[in-house]
């Protein structure tokens, strides 16, 4: 049907006597809904779920699919003497399938770091804080950090990333 549910969790145990052999773990939760009635076929082969198809493409004059996106992820990379922190986001999205190849994705991330017993908000995605007097009031930069475009808009003064949206046109060629 048109609803996906997903979840995967992982533990990564690293032989590191230096650091103690530390083991770090995280996974995400994801819900999937396409408002359309489309459906997302599974590869049995290949073990994964197929593309979005729309049952009429924005170019033969229908709606293309339309699907709304919610995922939580966390990871904690403290282990052994290592304290890399623990890290969760909030992510909900909005994808709009145009055809087969082509789609658009609008996003906005919430999340927080806690490293070294000192938790930061991170809103969006992973900007540097303003660090210098010569940065504007409000600047902005394109960050291709996750894979996909993103403008950002961060605030100099605070070095805190206000609420931003990231755009991602993706598309195949087969």
């Amino acid at each position: 049907g048109p609803l996906l549910v997903g979840s995967e969790y992982f533990f990564q145990k690293v032989k590191a006597t230096e650091s103690g052999d530390p083991m770090f773990h995280g996974g995400d939760a994801v819900v999937s809904w396409l408002i359309t009635g489309e459906t997302r076929a599974y590869n049995t082969r290949g073990g994964f779920f197929n593309q979005v198809s729309p049952a009429r493409t924005v170019f033969e004059g229908g709606p293309g699919a339309w699907e709304l996106v919610g995922r939580f992820s966390y990871i904690d990379l403290d282990g052994g003497s290592l304290r890399g922190g623990r890290f969760w986001r909030v992510t909900p999205m909005v994808n709009w399938h145009l055809s087969d190849n082509l789609r658009l994705e609008v996003a906005y991330g919430y999340g927080q770091l806690d490293r070294f017993d000192q938790a930061r908000h991170q809103i969006g995605s992973h900007v540097p804080p303003a660090t210098n007097n010569h940065d504007a009031h409000r600047s902005f930069s394109c960050n291709k950090s996750l894979g996909t475009p993103s403008i950002v808009v961060r605030d100099a003064n605070s070095g805190m990333n206000p609420p931003i949206l990231w755009f991602d046109i993706s598309g195949r060629l087969w």
